[in-house]
């Protein structure tokens, strides 16, 4: 809206922020919000436009009409520090995350009372042992919130992540995402807040995640016209079943049922299993027509 972005910074003392930085500075963090996380089209484009009428609001000096009284008090209280293995090779790693935090923490804006992460195992799934324990911490009354180096490791995609914003709400906690410049407790996060909490009750749908591009020396494998190998046991098993008189079909439908890594992206199937055991020598039904 003709504003120079960037120009805003967060006023040292709380006193000191006018209502022309709080929107400014609402503004430029709920850009960082929709630049952080991956959004269906019709929410970025809402959660922009309202980043754009915070800027209108700058522009004319219209009141800020947020709750700020707990501010000051929140900003003396302990956080839980949480780091998560990322998805992608480009994102920063768990020891990166943990040094971003300790820079924060040593300004004073925050004090770190417990340290907690989940590790590669847990990065694309619901099973976030790390995050639960940071929760249960806030339950207990130990923090008063988390922190987190960047918005998108408090979850597996972005409907995740306002889930959790949602939580933070209605339970009372702090939230502190340092990629974005989100802070819950200040008059600005109160204003990204209640946009990103309206962008939740939207209409959403399957939100696709940005893929891990193959390296060099592996691209070859991720090629559809080089299948991956099958394992020398997995043969055997396939052998073995198909002289016991059970079709493709059949052979293709247990190894699915027991999570047996296929020769390519797709699932197992008929033809998929006929073309292994083509390759086994002295097969000899594995030239006969599917069953």
């Amino acid at each position: 809206m003709g504003m120079k972005r960037g120009v805003v910074r967060r006023a040292d003392v709380l006193g000191s922020a006018t209502p022309e930085m709080i929107w400014c500075e609402a503004a430029e963090c709920l850009r960082g919000v929709v630049d952080a996380l991956v959004f269906p089209g019709h929410v970025a484009g809402y959660l922009r436009g309202h980043a754009d009428s915070m800027e209108f609001h700058c522009a004319r000096g219209a009141p800020v009409e947020v709750q700020v009284g707990d501010v000051v008090n929140a900003r003396a209280g302990h956080l839980a520090a949480y780091a998560r293995e990322p998805t992608v090779c480009w994102q920063l790693g768990i020891p990166d995350q943990h040094r971003r935090i300790e820079i924060a923490a040593k300004r004073g804006l925050f004090a770190v009372a417990s340290w907690h992460e989940d590790e590669s195992e847990h990065a694309k799934n619901r099973r976030t042992p790390g995050l639960q324990d940071a929760r249960a911490q806030i339950k207990q009354g130990k923090v008063g919130g988390i922190v987190v180096a960047e918005l998108a490791r408090l979850g597996r995609n972005s409907l995740d992540v306002l889930d959790l914003i949602e939580r933070s709400h209605t339970e009372g906690w702090r939230l502190v995402a340092l990629d974005c410049n989100l802070d819950s407790t200040t008059p600005c996060g109160d204003l990204v807040l209640d946009a990103l909490r309206f962008a939740r009750r939207m209409e959403w749908r399957k939100v696709p995640q940005p893929r891990r591009r193959p390296a060099a020396r592996d691209r070859h494998l991720a090629s559809p016209n080089r299948p991956r190998p099958v394992p020398p046991a997995v043969v055997d098993q396939m052998v073995a079943m198909r002289s016991d008189g059970r079709s493709y079909r059949a052979i293709a439908a247990s190894l699915n049922e027991r999570l047996v890594a296929p020769p390519t992206d797709e699932e197992w199937g008929a033809s998929s299993v006929r073309r292994v055991l083509r390759t086994v020598r002295g097969d000899a039904r594995a030239h006969e027509p599917s069953g």
